[in-house]
């Protein structure tokens, strides 16, 4: 499946995006490759279950979702999903969202932007089902660089035990945040000049 945003595109497949017949690397791609996150190569099964819980959350969302039809594997996530949006007073302005930063040349689909309950400002939020690591925060920060607009970043977590956890990234945070970030894809792309030479 092709998804495009004006002439950005993203093959599903491939994980691949395009802006105008052009590759442009993901933000995942950077990070594995400049050593911030280590790439996956685990068993299929949670690549496969992160991609149909980001499918029933979406649905859950737009209120098409068949319960019956949820994977037991599945299930304990979207329950914690389900919680978090009853708990925190949630409303989803945005989901599955694809940005491309075309001056620092990188691409990217953030999960989701909120509105919650007691926060002045919106909020773009990541979806994981893994332990808290360094690099999420910092995939975060990519996306509202390329997002633009004054929004709160957080990484939502989402529990086996059917429980979540919100880790917001405050203003100072994000900052320090987007600078490395910036720092990040100047050394990517400087690596690929690098190359030509």
């Amino acid at each position: 499946m092709t998804v495009e945003l004006a002439t950005l595109q993203f093959e599903e497949e491939a994980h691949l995006y395009t802006y105008e017949g052009r590759e442009v690397p993901s933000v995942t791609r950077i990070m594995e490759e400049m050593g911030e996150k280590k790439a996956y190569t685990g068993p299929d099964f949670y690549t496969l279950r992160g991609k149909y819980l980001h499918t029933a959350t979406e649905m859950y969302d737009a209120g098409t979702l068949d319960t019956s039809t949820v994977d037991p594997a599945v299930q304990p996530y979207l329950d914690a999903y389900c919680q978090f949006k009853r708990i925190e007073d949630v409303s989803v302005e945005a989901a599955e969202v694809m940005v491309h930063h075309q001056s620092l040349d990188y691409a990217g689909r953030f999960d989701r932007l909120f509105i919650l309950g007691g926060r002045p400002r919106m909020v773009l939020a990541d979806l994981k089902t893994s332990s808290s690591a360094p690099w999420h925060r910092l995939q975060v920060a990519a996306y509202l660089l390329a997002y633009g607009g004054d929004y709160d970043g957080m990484v939502l977590y989402l529990r086996k035990d059917g429980t979540y956890k919100m880790r917001f990234i405050e203003s100072v945070e994000l900052a320090a945040l987007k600078a490395k970030w910036i720092e990040v894809v100047g050394e990517y792309h400087a690596k690929d000049i690098d190359l030509w030479k």
